[in-house]
C-alpha cells in the first residue's frame, strides 16, 4: 500500500525542489501521486518566499547606498 503524505509535506517537497533544484530524499514521496489539494500549500510557500526576497532586496538596496 502506498504511503500517504500530508499536503504540507507535498508542498514543502515541491518548494524545496524549486528553491534548491534537489529532489526530496524520500523515494516514496518522489514517486507518490501528487494531489491537487497540495497546490494551495505550495502557492502559500512560494508567496512567502517571494515576499522574503522583496524584503531582502530592499535591505540590500539600503545597505548599498551607505
Amino acid at each position: 500500500m502506498p504511503k500517504h503524505f500530508s499536503d504540507d509535506q507535498y508542498g514543502q517537497a515541491v518548494f524545496e525542489s524549486v528553491q534548491s533544484g534537489a529532489y526530496p530524499e524520500s523515494e516514496e514521496l518522489v514517486s507518490a501521486e501528487f494531489p491537487s489539494s497540495a497546490l494551495p500549500k505550495i502557492i502559500k510557500l512560494v508567496e512567502k518566499a517571494r515576499e522574503d526576497v522583496k524584503v531582502w532586496a530592499s535591505i540590500q538596496s539600503q545597505v548599498m547606498r551607505y
